[in-house]
């Protein structure tokens, strides 16, 4: 006797996922169709489950499942910053992760702040993680403003931060 189920249709499987109508609104509030996510425990593993899946789109795994997810901003936040120049910054994340600050992919969103890419906690694919004002504020050791282009000095060395209209 199998007890194997039987095998589920791709497109059914690709539409169900489609359809699970999970998002996540600018401020960061994960939302259930029109239910917003309240347990704080269904939060953090939402959180904890965002990833990028192979075609790009903004994707959450909890365990071997996953359904698609729209985002209406950075999935992701820098809630905070750890070390002190002249090492590197090590970013904070609100899905409880902390991962050191690539300079190369620091952004400055003249409308949104100021923002980075980070690994996904799965596949590693980048992800957009927002600063927080708390965030920007604690990065300011690292940040040479004084020039023309912002700059971020780490060690012995200064990467300017690239505006988002600029890339």
């Amino acid at each position: 006797m199998d007890d194997a189920p039987p095998p589920i249709d791709p497109a059914l499987l690709e539409r169900l996922r489609r359809g699970v109508g999970l998002r996540m609104t600018v401020g960061g509030t994960w939302w259930f169709g029109d239910e917003q996510v309240t347990h704080p425990g269904v939060d953090a593993a939402l959180r904890a489950g965002i990833d990028v899946s192979d075609t790009g789109e903004l994707i959450v795994r909890i365990g071997t499942h996953w359904c698609y997810a729209t985002v209406a901003d950075a999935p992701l936040r820098v809630i905070g910053i750890l070390g002190a120049p002249p090492a590197v910054p090590v970013l904070v994340l609100d899905d409880t992760r902390t991962v050191p600050l690539d300079p190369a992919g620091l952004r400055e969103d003249a409308a949104a702040g100021l923002c980075a890419s980070v690994p996904a906690r799965q596949s590693g694919r980048p992800l957009i993680a927002r600063f927080t004002n708390r965030a920007m504020v604690q990065l300011q050791p690292w940040l040479d403003l004084d020039g023309a282009v912002p700059q971020l000095r780490v060690g012995a060395s200064a990467v300017a931060i690239v505006s988002a209209g600029s890339q």
